[in-house]
């Protein structure tokens, strides 16, 4: 299961999918956690492979809008939006202060940062079995349940965005940090996390970044699927 391509990669007119779910796909188009996603069963089973060609120079935002599109015209897609209270975190500043370091936006605007490929690649680690990000890339690599993230020049809600995929609960963001920010963060997933072998996403943030985490009831966003094919349309 892997997606590749798209805006901001080294293939930007050209977005695949491998064996994915229509939740993951769709968990894409509408940049949520699955877990924000209510659909039918056999969503989250059935799995599909998909190409897709972009016209050159198009830009995130409008990327996600044309996942959408594909969604409902081939796969019948018909969803409404629903905020809904769910335990989760609150994030707020620890003492003293935020360990982030805020990057002014130039009058041009800042460039396309490239993301990796995909979740699979496998990047070099260093001695503590760490994934070595490139300068060049802003997002995060996975190696043997170690985790590295750089992000260049990015909101919080960006950087957030990824975050939640390793967090069990939503997280809301109450940091107070507007501005545009280059963070560095490292932790672990998965039996590693299990083992006690390093600090959990929550914990490095605090660690590492000055951001806590307080378990508390937040408002979340759903994507809920009224309707969908299991047969996609001829295209």
């Amino acid at each position: 299961m892997s997606s590749s391509g798209g805006p901001g990669t080294k293939s930007p007119t050209t977005w695949q999918c491998q064996n994915m779910t229509l939740s993951n796909i769709a968990a894409i188009a509408f940049k949520l956690n699955e877990r924000q996603l209510v659909s039918p069963e056999w969503m989250k089973s059935q799995r599909f492979d998909i190409t897709a060609k972009l016209p050159e120079g198009t830009s995130k935002a409008e990327f996600y809008l044309m996942l959408q599109d594909l969604l409902m015209k081939r796969f019948g897609l018909v969803y409404h939006r629903e905020t809904r209270e769910m335990q989760g975190y609150s994030l707020t500043i620890a003492h003293p202060g935020p360990a982030i370091r805020e990057v002014q936006e130039p009058p041009g605007g800042f460039p396309a940062p490239v993301r990796p490929e995909g979740p699979f690649s496998r990047p070099h680690v260093d001695s503590d079995g760490y994934p070595i990000q490139p300068d060049t890339i802003s997002g995060f690599s996975v190696s043997s349940g170690h985790v590295s993230g750089r992000w260049q020049h990015v909101p919080m809600s960006r950087f957030l965005s990824d975050i939640g995929q390793f967090v069990d609960k939503p997280i809301a963001d109450n940091t107070g940090l507007h501005g545009f920010y280059d963070i560095s963060l490292r932790w672990v997933i998965g039996s590693v996390l299990d083992h006690g072998e390093g600090p959990s996403a929550l914990e490095s943030m605090q660690r590492q970044l000055g951001i806590k985490a307080n378990a508390t009831k937040v408002p979340t966003e759903f994507v809920v699927v009224d309707n969908a094919l299991r047969v996609p349309t001829e295209n």
